[in-house]
Parts: C-alpha cells; sequence; structure tokens
C-alpha cells in the first residue's frame, strides 16, 4: 500500500512537500481534487477543446471541431471567438 500510495503521490505533484500531503491524504481516505477530477471522467470533449460556451441563456452553444456544422454559437461566435472569451473569463477570474 505504501509503495502505491507514493506512486500516486508522486504521479499527481513534483512537489516533495505536496506529496507528504496527498500521501496523508490517501491514508486518511480524505478526497482531492485530484480525486474528484479521476470522477469527472471522461471529460466533455467540446469543453477540453474550449469549444464550449455558456455566456448566455441560449446555450450551451458547441462549436464542432472538424468543419462540419455547426460552425457558429446562436450569437455568431465563432470557434476562435469563443476559445478567446473562455481563456480571457479564466484568466480574469485567476483561474
Amino acid at each position: 500500500m505504501k509503495n502505491k500510495e507514493e506512486k500516486i503521490a508522486k504521479n499527481r505533484s513534483l512537489d516533495i512537500t505536496a506529496q507528504v500531503l496527498i500521501k496523508k491524504a490517501l491514508k486518511e481516505g480524505i478526497q482531492t481534487a485530484w480525486d474528484r477530477l479521476e470522477l469527472q471522467q471522461p471529460q466533455c470533449g467540446y469543453g477540453e477543446l474550449g469549444l464550449c460556451c455558456t455566456n448566455c441563456n441560449l446555450g450551451p452553444c458547441r462549436i464542432n471541431p472538424f468543419g462540419e456544422e455547426p460552425q457558429k454559437g446562436v450569437c455568431g461566435a465563432t470557434a476562435d471567438t469563443i476559445v478567446a472569451r473562455n481563456l480571457l473569463r479564466m484568466l480574469a477570474t485567476g483561474a
């Protein structure tokens, strides 16, 4: 069990101090962000590419990354616009 915890901790962080805390959380059964991420798998392909827009109440709009329809959201936003909006929104909120 110790080797398994060690391997998981090293896989989750390069920081030695963080690895100590990760191992402690594993031993005590405390759920971490990594555990919650695993529970969310598989992730939405549109969201992973940044091609999902939830900025208004008419969405979510999803742009097809393979050149087929839809190529624009309800508001007319293209894939580039949606990706830029999502990136700027995350940067502005500190995500």
